[in-house]
């Protein structure tokens, strides 16, 4: 890695009790994606095998359907679906934690960025796709939490 004076390197960064950089162990992440296909009892499940597994980390594809499809389009009911309301966002970190692994998000929306922050998500991917997209960056960015 290489670094200048207007944008040092941060070698490694702390993910709830966990190190993740060079020289560090492994950091083991479970993709679960959407294959909870907006099912709480089945992501729950899914936290559960991955912790099982050893996995240090299982991430979450979320989304807002209003936010990916026109409302007539057979896509927006697929993702409508899918969605979390925030209690069970909630649940779902706070069982991840009681699992001893961590959760985090692959938010398909910069407006779902702020609400995942304030129930806990500790760390955010951003998708191939939002690598140029200035809102997803900068809602990422803002929610100061690792990227």
């Amino acid at each position: 890695m290489t670094s200048s004076p207007q944008h040092p390197v941060q070698e490694s960064l702390v993910v709830g009790e966990k190190r993740i950089g060079l020289g560090e162990p492994t950091f083991f992440v479970a993709e679960e994606g959407q294959a909870n296909n907006g099912d709480l009892a089945v992501a729950k499940k899914m936290i559960h095998i991955a912790a099982s597994a050893g996995a240090d980390a299982i991430e979450f594809q979320l989304a807002l359907a209003d936010d990916l499809y026109i409302r007539n389009h057979p896509g927006h009911g697929v993702y409508l679906k899918r969605e979390y309301v925030r209690e069970q966002l909630v649940e779902l970190f706070a069982y991840a934690n009681e699992c001893g692994i961590t959760a985090y998000a692959s938010p398909f929306s910069s407006r779902l960025v702020k609400v995942l922050t304030d129930v806990g998500c500790p760390l955010f991917n951003v998708n191939s796709s939002d690598l140029n997209n200035p809102d997803m960056l900068d809602a990422v960015s803002e929610s100061g939490r690792p990227f």
